[in-house]
């Protein structure tokens, strides 16, 4: 499949679209069933087949997605870092069509309008992607952040005509109240959250300096197959994994044309 995404328009939402989006604005966020069990499977099996591509070269091979996460942190997690560059965790190819057709698409296009997917870095076709993060390691989440930092310290543009994001996030592979993902609620309305910019891997990333109670952030408790739509202002990020499989995901960014709504 051959994906344009520059100049491509996404026509304009509709009111009742509109008015949907200003639900998860006024929240700062919604939680919706995502994903049909076979669809779920579908994006596992992606999934296992790139980790299992990764670990070819020291012959480690996981039969199936119960090995993968009960296994992986001691026979893979020493090759952990290869999954580090974005790209090797990009959905592409064949893998790409096969996900995009995913009725989470559909869902999406019904509640909230007509979309593009963003590709802000400039692969060439949508970024969707996928994050793994290991049992007991610190180091495999990162600060808490608002999507919408990323785009403005890195001035990133977006698909034509779209003026309006939301992020979606996918858990994969998840256990609720062990792993998943943090939100500060209201902070998407606080004007006053400040950040320093850093070149982290050769990439500008915003680092937050302003100071959050430990109390604030709030985990959230999604099962593997339920999805989170949320303003990029709101203040989020992985949580700490307490389980003893790890946490897959998968994430995207919607542009709508709310222009004319």
């Amino acid at each position: 499949m051959s994906y344009t995404l520059q100049n491509v328009s996404a026509p304009a939402i509709t009111e009742s679209n509109s008015l949907q989006i200003s639900r998860i604005d006024k929240q700062g966020y919604q939680i919706f069933d995502a994903l049909t069990p076979s669809e779920l499977h579908l994006v596992q099996s992606i999934i296992l087949s790139k980790i299992n591509e990764l670990g070819k070269s020291e012959s480690i091979n996981f039969s199936d997605w119960h090995s993968l996460l009960s296994s992986y942190t001691s026979n893979f997690s020493h090759l952990h870092s290869r999954l580090a560059p974005k790209p090797i965790r990009l959905f592409s190819g064949d893998d790409l069509d096969a996900v995009l057709k995913l009725s989470i698409f559909n869902r999406i296009r019904n509640d909230l309008g007509s979309f593009l997917i963003s590709d802000e870095e400039l692969y060439g076709f949508p970024e969707i992607y996928w994050r793994l993060v290991r049992p007991n390691t610190y180091s495999d989440v990162g600060p808490l952040h608002a999507d919408g930092w990323f785009w403005d310290c890195n001035h990133w543009i977006m698909p034509h005509s779209t003026d309006k994001r939301v992020k979606i996030w996918v858990p994969i592979a998840a256990e609720p109240n062990l792993n998943g993902l943090l939100v500060v609620n209201e902070s998407h309305n606080d004007s006053l959250m400040s950040y320093d910019v850093k070149v982290i891997d050769g990439k500008k990333k915003p680092v937050i300096s302003s100071i959050i109670p430990d109390s604030l952030p709030v985990l959230l408790p999604l099962r593997p197959g339920q999805a989170l739509a949320f303003n990029d202002s709101l203040l989020h990020g992985g949580a700490f994994n307490n389980a003893i499989t790890p946490r897959i995901s998968f994430e995207f960014t919607c542009c709508f044309n709310t222009k004319h709504a």
